[in-house]
């Protein structure tokens, strides 16, 4: 959720994203009672007649599961996207009768986007999308990013943090003509670091944390701060000593969490 003043009109709504399988949805209020819809509905019949900017999932054509995380950068809303859709999915004794009876396919991740939202344009504009590898594209040009996880503005800077979760692996095990079973599984022990991502124009981006992926400064710290299954769950401004401060609590579910603290430089 995000509280957005419109710097046009001087409205102030309360955005609210969601996650959906058939692509997100973004709400909005302007009392907490009465909500419209941003981005939502099927198709653009439905959205256009519900005056909504975009149907579900920024159109589907980005493949949008989840709205994770938003905020107000140089008077924009920044809107933080995830990706679910990837992963294993086995059949088990599909064909009995043939000697390979299991067939195994393998869904490839598809790295997050981000949108931002111009109150004075009214209009809406990719940041982070398209298939590639430069850093404007999906993932920051790496397609393990999955989840923009979190996100904070400090001063003039918008920090960034990502997610790579493990993989699933859905079991479809063929048992008699109508019955099948199912089970569901992760890989185990697979590195999942995330990443932090700055920018001071909503244009150029410096990649702070996990820069063995892209060799660009050795000297800031590798994936999910030298520790390969850390997450960058949350962010929050924090002012200690009169100095703005970034703190990042990671998710970790195999060493336990970490809180971090990071100081920009004057």
């Amino acid at each position: 959720m995000e509280v957005y003043n419109n710097p046009t009109d001087s409205t102030s709504h309360l955005y609210v994203g969601t996650s959906n399988t058939a692509g997100c949805e973004l709400w909005r209020s302007i009392d907490g009672k009465t909500w419209e819809p941003v981005i939502s509905y099927s198709n653009w019949i439905f959205s256009l007649l519900h005056n909504a900017d975009f149907p579900r999932g920024f159109g589907r054509h980005s493949l949008i599961d989840g709205i994770r995380c938003m905020s107000i950068y140089s008077g924009d809303l920044y809107v933080g996207t995830t990706r679910l859709g990837y992963g294993y999915v086995t059949y088990k004794n599909l064909f009995p009768y043939l000697e390979r009876g299991t067939v195994t396919l393998k869904i490839p991740p598809i790295g997050a986007q981000m949108w931002k939202y111009s109150g004075t344009k009214d209009q809406w504009e990719q940041v982070i999308g398209g298939l590639g590898r430069e850093v404007t594209d999906n993932g920051f040009g790496d397609s393990k990013n999955i989840e923009m996880w979190s996100i904070e503005t400090l001063d003039n800077t918008l920090y960034v943090g990502t997610m790579y979760t493990e993989p699933p692996h859905a079991i479809y095990e063929k048992l008699g003509l109508f019955h099948w079973m199912f089970t569901f599984s992760k890989e185990k022990n697979i590195k999942i670091g995330g990443e932090i991502w700055a920018t001071q124009n909503g244009k150029t981006w410096i990649q702070l944390v996990g820069d063995e992926a892209h060799l660009r400064n050795n000297s800031y710290p590798p994936n999910g701060f030298g520790d390969f299954f850390n997450g960058m769950r949350v962010m929050e401004k924090y002012i200690l000593q009169g100095v703005n401060r970034l703190v990042v609590g990671t998710l970790n579910q195999v060493t336990g969490c970490e809180v971090w603290m990071y100081t920009p430089i004057e």
